[in-house]
């Protein structure tokens, strides 16, 4: 199944910002029955300085803001190849949160 995603977030402010940092994780990634076909990040009222993996394997983009804004806006945009594998993902990649593992429960 193709999927095409539109995906909206939309922040106002009571007063004009100075200075903002923001992260999101809003990309997805192509791993076993899902393939990322094209992705689109667009930001106004600020820019994406960088994009990177965390330590638990996620996408993640970390937004500034164009100093004065009151408004943010971030469009997301693609096209998702899923297959149905019935909840059945696989093993997936990143490391486990602290305290989940089995040694950590001892």
């Amino acid at each position: 199944m193709r999927l095409k995603i539109n995906h909206k977030t939309h922040y106002t402010y009571d007063a004009p910002v100075p200075y903002g940092l923001q992260q999101i994780r809003l990309r997805p990634k192509s791993r076993p029955g899902q393939v990322v076909e094209d992705w689109q990040i667009d930001v106004t009222g600020g820019k994406v300085e960088v994009s990177f993996e965390d330590e638990h394997a996620n996408s993640v983009d970390l937004l500034s803001f164009t100093p004065g804004q009151s408004e943010i806006e971030i469009t997301c945009s693609g096209t998702v190849d899923v297959e149905d594998k019935s909840g059945i993902v696989g093993p997936q990649g990143g490391m486990c949160p602290f305290g989940c593992s089995g040694a950590a429960r001892r």
